[in-house]
């Protein structure tokens, strides 16, 4: 029996040398493998930048923009002096023409989101802004019982339809960011085990 493993001897060199490129054949798997997960770990990591935080950054300045045109509205109607509600008008154009902004097609709110809600909002917007220049020109010409009516019905109505809306668009780039932080964290674990 000692006979026939004979042939099978290596040298002390050769076993070495098979030692040492496993070794490197291990070492090189592993070198690679983290690679790829690295790679996998920043890709799952500008995922969750982009379609979480930033979309829920600009879906949270879209709420506080028509959070400011609702409180700008809902003083005009007790507003008494005619400065004031110019300076309120004026306002209120800056703060419209930055809510059509971040809606239009080419807006920071529009990319990566959910279309049909921006869609939705965008066809509530006219009936929204109609309503809110009633309201102001109602408080402008000092008829104030019908400048609260406009603002408590039809400005009212369409601000809460709206507000509605951009509530499932938060909670909607909430589930993306935590889908991207729950595919970074897999990926994370996978890349420590590994390693270790």
């Amino acid at each position: 029996m000692r006979h026939s493993f004979q042939g099978l001897r290596f040298s002390i060199a050769a076993k070495l040398y098979l030692q040492v490129a496993l070794s490197v054949g291990l070492v090189t798997a592993l070198a690679g493998g983290a690679i790829f997960l690295s790679r996998q770990a920043e890709w799952v990591a500008h995922a969750l930048y982009e379609d979480g935080f930033l979309q829920l950054q600009d879906v949270l300045s879209l709420d506080k923009l028509l959070e400011q045109h609702r409180r700008l509205v809902g003083s005009a109607p007790a507003e008494l002096e005619r400065e004031r509600l110019r300076e309120i008008e004026q306002t209120l154009v800056v703060v419209e023409a930055r809510l059509a902004a971040a809606l239009s097609e080419n807006g920071s709110a529009a990319a990566g989101s959910n279309d049909v809600l921006r869609k939705r909002i965008v066809a509530i917007l006219p009936s929204f802004l109609e309503a809110s220049r009633q309201v102001l020109f109602f408080a402008k010409n000092f008829v104030q019982d019908k400048a609260l009516e406009a603002a408590n019905g039809p400005y009212s109505k369409a601000a809460d339809q709206i507000e509605k809306l951009m509530s499932a668009r938060h909670a909607e780039q909430v589930v993306k960011a935590k889908a991207s932080f729950e595919g970074l964290q897999e990926t994370t674990n996978l890349l420590s085990s590994g390693v270790w």
